[in-house]
Formats: structure tokens, C-alpha cells, sequence
């Protein structure tokens, strides 16, 4: 039986946190992470996904997951029914 509970909002954004909150490379010595950012990628961030095989399935599930709210998906190829067992945004 699965759980129907449902998830509260700021237990979704607990990795984009981590990321956010964390020193590394990637950021430059400017960058103050805050709420305005975190709720900058929850509303009006836009993301482009090309491409929605196996790979793009996944990336689009944890984009889904992780309460990304304006999420495009291009995706010019023809669906194969041997390609549909990877594929579980098809079934």
C-alpha cells in the first residue's frame, strides 16, 4: 500500500538547501544565499529540459519532485514502444 501522506513543502527543499547553504567552488565570492533565492527557484524560476528519454525522465521526475513549479520539456523524438519499459513518465 503506499503512503498517501502528503509532503510538506519545506521537507522538498531540503537538498536545494544544502546546496544553497554550502561553500564550493561553484559560487562566487558575492554569493549570499537567502529565502528571496529560494523562493526565486520555487516561482519564477524556469527550467528547460531537452530531451525526455531515460535520462531526461529521471532528471524530470527529481525536478517534479524538488517543487520546481515552470518546468518546459522539448523532446523531438517519436515514442518506441521497446523504449517504454525506461521511460515511466510514458506508462
Amino acid at each position: 500500500m503506499e503512503d498517501t501522506t502528503p509532503v510538506d513543502s519545506s521537507e522538498r527543499w531540503v537538498d536545494i538547501d544544502k546546496l544553497l547553504l554550502r561553500n564550493g567552488n561553484l559560487v562566487g565570492p558575492g554569493f549570499e544565499p537567502g529565502p528571496e533565492l529560494r523562493e526565486f527557484l520555487q516561482h519564477d524560476c524556469k527550467v528547460l529540459c531537452i530531451g525526455a528519454g531515460g535520462l531526461g525522465c529521471e532528471i524530470l521526475k527529481d525536478l517534479a519532485l524538488s517543487a520546481f513549479a515552470n518546468i518546459d520539456v522539448i523532446d523531438m523524438d517519436t515514442i518506441d514502444v521497446s523504449n517504454l519499459n525506461r521511460q515511466f513518465l510514458f506508462r
